[in-house]
């Protein structure tokens, strides 16, 4: 067959299939009716969005929150109880759960340059505690929530899971251990696990200081803004896109890696006059204050492996997603923004 026949081909085959997942990747619902489910970040941004999905579908959950930081929104019919990631695990949090999602984990970049020791024994430690205290009866299926950090300066775009792991900071690093550690639990106890890699989620309730909601606040108070660097390129993905993959990977109850992303990579200069333009700001300046020497300049998922084991795939278009999370800043009190 020629060549350019089959490219043609390819096409055809790969906008049917997204056509059909339009409609097949929606989570099965009865699947978590009544499942013994553990969310560990209760109070973090991609955990409150999954929190509620998973609820909607009747499971019982237990989620865990760090004692200082009580949930700021509870959702009825879950139990929320405190845990610490550099403390054991309660007595009280123990027991058989047939599915966890581990989300707890410290994610403030400069904070990870500044104080690598304690970011790794959140985010690793945190894991092996976890893990230790979940042996007495492990779990029937684990979700690691790691991060396209793992993969360093990308050889090859875009970047599929088999691309070497070589983190540049210590918090791509302490996540990389993470995965380490959550494989040789799952050899040693045999349960399954799955990891996801996401790459840049956004959406409502995301913490002010990262990407997305800094370029909104900024320009809902005028034209002028500030920001390390235009120039990198990363690949967006909304939260609730996010979430319906972290379920997918659950019901598959399969051993993988998969990453998380839409294929499409933007500037950060190009997301800037997105945003600009939904907002209706014109004359936009942006002063550039220098990237951190860690900072990844190109970023873009191959997400062929979401696909198709998952049946998962991106739904919610880049300015879809913006425009929603513009509204939800835009209309929400100063208390109810900020979630890690």
């Amino acid at each position: 067959m020629r060549s350019w026949l089959k490219q043609i081909l390819t096409c055809i085959v790969k906008k049917i299939r997204r056509k059909t997942l339009l409609t097949s990747m929606n989570t099965n619902p009865h699947f978590w009716k009544e499942r013994k489910v553990l969310v560990t970040g209760a109070n973090g941004f991609i955990a409150h969005h999954l929190l509620s999905s998973v609820a909607q579908r009747g499971a019982h959950i237990t989620a865990l929150v760090p004692e200082s930081q009580p949930p700021r929104r509870k959702n009825s019919g879950i139990i929320y109880r405190a845990w610490n990631v550099t403390d054991p695990l309660p007595r009280n949090c123990q027991g058989h759960y047939d599915i966890v999602f581990h989300l707890a984990a410290q994610t403030d970049l400069l904070r990870a340059d500044e104080e690598p020791q304690r970011t790794l024994d959140a985010n690793a430690g945190g894991t092996l505690r976890l893990l230790e205290g979940l042996m007495g009866n492990p779990p029937g299926h684990f979700v690691y929530v790691s991060s396209f950090a793992v993969y360093g300066v990308p050889r090859t775009l875009p970047i599929d899971e088999s691309h070497p792991t070589t983190p540049l900071d210590a918090y791509g690093a302490s996540k990389l251990a993470g995965e380490a550690i959550t494989w040789a639990y799952s050899f040693r106890h045999r349960f399954p696990v799955a990891i996801a890699r996401p790459f840049s989620v956004y959406g409502p309730w995301q913490n002010e200081n990262t990407l997305v909601p800094s370029i909104i606040r900024q320009l809902l108070r005028g034209p002028e803004i500030v920001l390390r660097d235009t120039k990198p390129t990363r690949d967006f993905l909304y939260v609730k896109d996010a979430t319906q993959a972290l379920m997918r990977m659950a019901e598959l109850n399969r051993s993988e890696v998969y990453n998380l992303g839409t294929g499409v990579s933007v500037s950060i200069r190009a997301l800037v006059r997105h945003i600009s333009t939904l907002l209706g700001v014109k004359h936009v300046q942006v002063r550039s204050v220098g990237r951190r020497h860690t900072d990844i300049l190109k970023s873009m998922a191959d997400i062929g492996k979401a696909s198709d084991l998952l049946d998962w795939g991106p739904q919610t278009p880049l300015l879809d997603g913006l425009h929603d999370t513009i509204n939800f800043y835009r209309h929400s009190s100063e208390e109810r923004r900020v979630l890690i």
